[in-house]
């Protein structure tokens, strides 16, 4: 199981550089999908790892409804960071940003239950 909990610490601290990349205003729409590109083979990895852990039925079925809701946040973000670089106007861009902070937040819910559960 360390190879899990190593992936999960490594996808907790993904979230949190995603974070710090929403939370500064002045960085770009690119570095934040960028950085959801990044995540996306993490939480492929992770999903892999639960597949061949040995873990007991109940954790497995915690994990696996973590790691759905974590997979549709993150393809979220992929949207709302598409939205981010067409948008034009301070407050569509500033009601964009808050949607991803919105998924983040979830996202980092996720992130953490899943570790916590390992």
């Amino acid at each position: 199981m360390g190879d899990l909990g190593d992936q999960l610490d490594e996808w907790v601290q993904s979230v949190g550089q995603l974070q710090q990349l929403i939370a500064n205003e002045a960085e770009s729409a690119t570095m934040i999908s960028q950085q959801t590109d990044l995540m996306q083979p993490q939480l492929q990895a992770i999903i892999k790892a639960v597949e061949v852990a040995d873990l007991s039925s109940a954790v497995e079925k915690k994990l696996r409804t973590y790691l759905t809701e974590a997979y549709r946040r993150l393809r979220l973000m992929k949207v709302e960071g598409m939205k981010l670089r067409a948008a034009r106007t301070p407050a569509t861009i500033t009601q964009i940003r808050e949607q991803l902070k919105a998924h983040l937040n979830q996202l980092q819910q996720f992130a953490i239950a899943m570790a916590d559960e390992v």
